[in-house]
């Protein structure tokens, strides 16, 4: 019996939702134990029977070079892919329910890579995906939700994304890329492909503009000290931790290290002058948005958080307790 890692998708980790995109884009279950893995891509075949140690042989169709596959009969790896929901056919397949989103930027790479199609035009270059429509209608609404993107134009089982749209893409399926690389969970010919220079529209030199525009008004935010690194990354853009990758690769440093470095933070005894203020304020009925500009803020939520973490009350815990303390004033003769 060939080797072969069959309880490979019990594991969670990066690999594992990897390979499971390129499986749900292009497994076909065979008969009651069988797994034929095929594709156009022999290098992406070759990076499946890689992860799953297997010595199975890669077998290309000497009528069609264009199609390879790896053929395994395992009981086991075959009843972990039926409980992942790939006991359907390729067309009633749904995109898989992610509860949190540590893994999910290695599922989407995995499919992508498995089923796009960079398509060069006169003036503009598209993403096709193709697979069925209620999957790929999922798929743009994790895009949406968790890039940033421009919703993509779904039609005949093929979802397209505009060439604009391709930095942030490139940006999230390649978060974490020194992991990706020394791993080899990836494929050259699409990372390669976004990175392409299409100059005759929006050349690639445009993205890069845009994601450094983005570090310069996180860098800025950061400078005034009066927002988190997570409000400074959120500002404008959907995707925070594809703006902490770009800071980092443009800085030389992570934003932490950005923060301990260059962002002081005010004296304590300047923080409690203010908040003193504050509490004066609130007093006398006025309201947070109208505070915070008083005592030299510009964010009302990092005014919130402050006065917490200074009294261990939100403002309207502090009011309730001592406006009902407050004692009431009587003028004399009256």
């Amino acid at each position: 019996m060939k080797r072969i890692n069959k309880y490979f998708f019990d594991r969670e980790s990066p690999k594992k939702d990897y390979i499971l995109g390129t499986f749900y884009a292009n497994y076909i279950p065979v008969g009651k134990n069988g797994i034929l893995f095929r594709s156009p891509k022999k290098d992406l075949v070759q990076i499946v029977k890689n992860a799953l140690n297997s010595q199975h042989t890669i077998v290309s169709d000497p009528r069609d070079k264009s199609s390879h596959w790896l053929q395994i009969d395992n009981s086991p790896l075959r009843h972990q892919l039926d409980s992942l929901g790939l006991n359907v056919p390729k067309d009633k397949r749904e995109f898989p329910q992610y509860p949190e989103r540590m893994f999910l930027s290695h599922f989407v790479r995995g499919f992508l890579e498995a089923r796009t199609k960079l398509i060069t035009g006169k003036r503009n270059t598209y993403l096709r995906i193709g697979f069925n429509e209620s999957f790929l209608s999922s798929l743009d609404e994790v895009l949406v939700k968790y890039v940033g993107v421009q919703p993509g134009k779904l039609k005949e089982n093929y979802l397209w994304y505009h060439q604009g749209e391709f930095m942030r893409i490139y940006d999230f399926i390649y978060q974490n890329w020194d992991d990706i690389a020394q791993k080899n969970l990836y494929l050259p010919s699409l990372k390669e492909g976004l990175e392409k220079d299409y100059s005759q529209n929006v050349p690639v030199y445009k993205f890069v503009k845009e994601a450094q525009a983005r570090v310069e008004r996180v860098k800025e935010r950061l400078l005034t000290g009066e927002v988190t690194a997570l409000e400074a990354a959120s500002e404008g853009y959907h995707n925070p931790h594809s703006v902490y990758q770009s800071f980092k690769k443009q800085t030389g440093m992570t934003v932490r290290a950005f923060l301990r470095l260059y962002v002081v933070p005010k004296p304590k005894a300047e923080i409690r002058n203010r908040i003193e203020q504050a509490k004066e304020l609130l007093l006398n009925g006025a309201k947070g948005t109208e505070i915070t500009p008083q005592i030299g803020y510009k964010n009302v939520c990092g005014f919130y958080t402050l006065f917490k973490k200074v009294t261990g009350m939100t403002t309207k815990e502090y009011k309730k307790k001592f406006i009902e303390l407050k004692p009431l004033s009587f003028e004399r003769g009256v």
